[in-house]
């Protein structure tokens, strides 16, 4: 995903990353991340998650990264949505200009349109669009002023129950 989301997601959860490279003998990456006595998530939340039916709802997926849309695709396939994707902004409102999914999964950190611009313009036509931003960035103000009761944000590594529970809410 990217060295900085790497940095961001150890640095959100109090870890760090220690690089060190000589040349010719190579880069070691040491990632450290803190210990916790927490207990594993209830089972049961899990279960529950993967019982809500998906009944094919279409989903439009905008990422830059082919590997993550591919990752994405094959999660809503599996869970039984319909995926429909787009590799920018740009790609995403001409698609919306065909169809008008039931829900999007939006990256935060493009080139060109940045997730925030793109769902500004998603927000003019379609309000009440359910938006999954997908970012691998701590600082998520940007996000801010086009979020609604109708959005959730997903911090990049994230799982596929995740995924599942932020859709199934917002597709209520």
């Amino acid at each position: 995903l990217g060295l900085s989301q790497v940095y961001g997601t150890l640095h959100q959860s109090g870890g760090a990353a220690r690089i060190e490279s000589s040349p010719g003998a190579g880069t070691t990456v040491r990632l450290f991340l803190r210990t916790t006595d927490a207990s594993l998530k209830d089972q049961t939340d899990i279960a529950a998650v993967q019982e809500i039916e998906a009944s094919r709802a279409t989903v439009l997926v905008v990422d830059d990264d082919p590997d993550v849309r591919a990752f994405l695709t094959d999660s809503l396939d599996t869970l039984g949505y319909e995926a429909v994707v787009a590799d920018d902004g740009p790609a995403a409102l001409r698609t919306l200009e065909r169809i008008v999914p039931e829900a999007m999964i939006l990256d935060f950190a493009m080139p060109g349109m940045n997730g925030a611009e793109v769902a500004k313009r998603v927000r003019e036509r379609h309000p009440d669009m359910p938006i999954v931003f997908a970012s691998g960035y701590s600082e998520t103000a940007a996000m801010e002023p086009v979020r609604t009761g109708r959005s959730r944000v997903l911090h990049k590594p994230f799982k596929v129950h995740e995924l599942q529970t932020a859709l199934a809410d917002l597709l209520r």
